[in-house]
């Protein structure tokens, strides 16, 4: 049973629900980060325009598939998974029904055992500097079909175990010298799509070998 209690004097909301001592899952957004708990009974001290997401559902190929995620250019404190980023050990990400304009940091400074993150079709036009900071795991990296116009020159510094990297379909037009150089494990990389009229010599390390198409 749920029940909301509202205290007007401090203009204070808690929601409360009772599930038998199990983490309550939302799949619509939660506004508010501070959870407490007294006895069987989760109460969250609720603050608008700071959204929450949890991802609460899985599939066959994913164990995270975050829904209705709506994240525009001037969203700030959004917040991903449980507070214990203990708890966000889920490996295949992905999103259905969600906009994201610009990528935060806050996804992967939350979930930081991603191996498989999907972030296709999501109308991405900005990368955060720092939204890779803690993607030392990833292996495979799907942002394709999106509006991404501009990469941070040191996006990709800490994936190290990067194999797949899909960029099609974008507006890209150049890539910052270097990009690559520390994803020595990257092996498919797809671009196609793009505006890019040239690929400075130095955008991958020395020892990388790049092989173009001719379609």
């Amino acid at each position: 049973m749920c029940w909301l209690r509202a205290v007007s004097l401090i203009s204070v909301i808690f929601l409360a629900c009772t599930n038998g001592g199990q983490p309550a899952y939302r799949s619509q957004p939660i506004y508010g980060n501070k959870q407490r708990y007294y006895g069987n009974q989760q109460y969250y001290y609720v603050k608008p325009l700071q959204p929450e997401y949890k991802c609460i559902e899985r599939n066959l190929q994913y164990d995270c598939v975050f829904y209705n995620v709506h994240i525009d250019m001037q969203t700030q404190d959004v917040y991903f998974g449980f507070e214990d980023i203990t708890l966000n050990n889920q490996k295949n990400v992905t999103f259905k029904n969600s906009t994201m304009r610009k990528l935060p940091a806050a996804l992967l400074a939350s979930f930081r055992q991603v191996e498989l993150l999907n972030l296709n079709d999501l109308q991405i036009e900005e990368i955060d500097t720092y939204a890779f900071a803690y993607a030392h795991t990833i292996q495979k990296l799907y942002m394709g079909f999106n509006a991404i116009r501009y990469l941070p020159p040191h996006v990709f510094q800490n994936v190290p175990l990067l194999t797949v990297l899909v960029l099609e379909r974008n507006d890209l037009s150049s890539l910052p010298r270097g990009i690559f150089h520390n994803t020595p494990k990257l092996t498919t990389l797809s671009m196609s799509n793009n505006n890019l009229e040239r690929i400075e010599d130095d955008t991958f390390p020395s020892d990388y070998i790049a092989s173009k198409s001719s379609t």
